[in-house]
């Protein structure tokens, strides 16, 4: 539900002031107003200033440090919403099924393990020296949308389509959608047309490959429907689902002595725009994408919400521990993970039978982000890459409350520009004579303050709301 908000244009405020964001202090609005706003509603906003090229920015709101949660007052915990959609055929033989009450269970219990990954911080399997401080829980919870889990039963397979079609009927434009897609159901999209097979073709040669640093390649063999549509089907039944954050590589080799190997795109990951974790387009749509060629029984079913931990993980802006392109430092560097100064340990080996916990040194951890079954540890840094995202990033239109950290207010102390657009949960206090200019969009939770002591002054020429629900 929208709340209240207030708009200001170019207003500075110097002294002691407290602008409370229940209501306006010291202004009375006109009766012909709208009595939430201090200007008209249809009243011109100013340009916004949103470059985000600010030296608060890069220095301050864009570090991951800034934004690990508090270890002595802890921060209330934020809630993302999110409905699972499983798609499978008329028969309902390759995936779960939604008039089976067992299978209904065990959905629930993986959704079970997915808050427990989040909410129960294991130790770090491969600690480092001097450790860091890690944190017991990642303060985000995920709860179930309406309906809880959408089934489709049709011919259709997952496509671009297929999501806009389920977010406007079925699903909530404000729900992390985790789309649960059998081997049948799986749609790709040629990019050379020297390997399209006609309608109604079967065991068509297709090779998947992960991306870099995504684990090893998966076989399939491809069916065409009667308008040519391609669809996949894994070779070796069992458990083996997967997911993807970024775009797999797709071989599809050709009919006997017609063409060259085609590459193909689809539609198997974390959608979230031109990078491969949280987007800085604040509207774009993320979404989950796992295979499930039908998973046997509980001991797959909990490594499947491993999976879906992961995969999440990356929607909340993290990156792989076993990609070697984060170990040259920067924004994706971890010291809590790799050690200081870098590379550390890093990359850390993908190895997913294998058990962490033997070897302290052999870069095999339990990271959730490690790929490893046995993944429970989230590090500080990890916990600040994911509120930060929350702020700043698209994944913050998934959250379904306001929370208000009373416990920890942020202090501006120096010349601050905020030209970036931010959804705070803090109350903020400008002082030392410091002045900070808004230029682009804060939102803050009902009843939250900045207060602006003696000699200091809050220059606002863009927008302070209170409508923190993500948008």
């Amino acid at each position: 539900m929208k709340n209240n908000h207030l708009l200001s244009h170019g207003l500075v405020f110097i002294c002691i002031l407290f602008i409370s964001l229940t209501q306006v202090v010291g202004q009375i609005p006109d009766p012909n107003f709208d009595n939430d706003e201090i200007f008209a509603p249809n009243s011109p906003i100013p340009p916004l200033n949103c470059a985000a090229v600010s030296v608060a920015f890069s220095s301050r709101y864009n570090d991951k440090d800034s934004w690990v949660p508090s270890l002595i007052n802890a921060p209330p915990i934020k809630h993302l919403t999110v409905n699972f959609f499983i798609f499978d055929d008329p028969s309902h033989s390759f995936n779960f099924n939604g008039n089976d009450p067992a299978h209904i269970d065990r959905l629930n219990l993986m959704f079970v393990w997915l808050n427990a990954f989040y909410n129960n911080n294991a130790p770090p399997s491969d600690p480092l020296v001097p450790p860091p401080v890690d944190r017991p829980k990642t303060y985000i919870q995920f709860d179930l949308g309406n309906p809880n889990y959408y089934f489709n039963y049709d011919n259709t397979h997952y496509n671009t389509d297929i999501r806009s079609n389920l977010r406007s009927v079925a699903g909530h434009p404000e729900t992390l959608n985790i789309y649960i897609v059998s081997g049948y159901r799986v749609g790709v999209t040629l990019t050379y047309a020297g390997s399209v097979y006609p309608p109604n073709s079967s065991n068509i040669p297709v090779t998947v490959d992960p991306p870099t640093g995504g684990g090893t390649p998966a076989t399939y063999k491809g069916v065409t429907d009667a308008l040519g549509n391609l669809t996949l089907q894994p070779t070796a039944p069992g458990y083996s689902g997967f997911g993807y954050y970024s775009p797999p590589n797709i071989v599809i080799d050709p009919p006997p002595g017609a063409g060259t190997q085609a590459t193909a795109t689809t539609y198997l990951f974390c959608e979230t725009g031109n990078a491969p974790y949280a987007s800085t387009t604040l509207n774009f749509q993320e979404d989950v994408i796992m295979f499930n060629p039908r998973m046997i029984d509980n001991q797959a079913d909990y490594a499947y919400a491993t999976f879906m931990a992961h995969e999440i993980g990356h929607c909340l802006d993290l990156t792989h521990t076993y990609n070697g392109v984060t170990c040259g430092g920067g924004d994706t560097y971890l010291d809590d993970v790799f050690g200081s100064p870098p590379p550390g340990n890093c990359p850390h080996i993908y190895n997913w039978g294998a058990d962490p916990t033997v070897s302290t040194t052999d870069r095999i951890t339990n990271n959730m982000m490690s790929g490893n079954k046995d993944a429970h540890y989230f590090s500080p840094l990890q916990m600040g890459r994911m509120h930060r995202a929350l702020a700043l990033k698209s994944i913050r239109q998934y959250l379904n409350n306001c929370v208000y950290d009373q416990l920890n207010p942020w202090q501006v102390t120096n010349n601050e520009t905020w030209d970036f657009d931010m959804q705070f949960d803090k109350d903020i206090i400008v002082d030392n004579n410091s002045t900070l200019e808004i230029t682009c969009k804060l939102s803050m939770p009902n009843g939250s303050k900045i207060v602006v002591n003696p000699g200091s002054t809050l220059i606002i020429d863009g927008i302070l709301t209170n409508n923190c629900d993500g948008a």
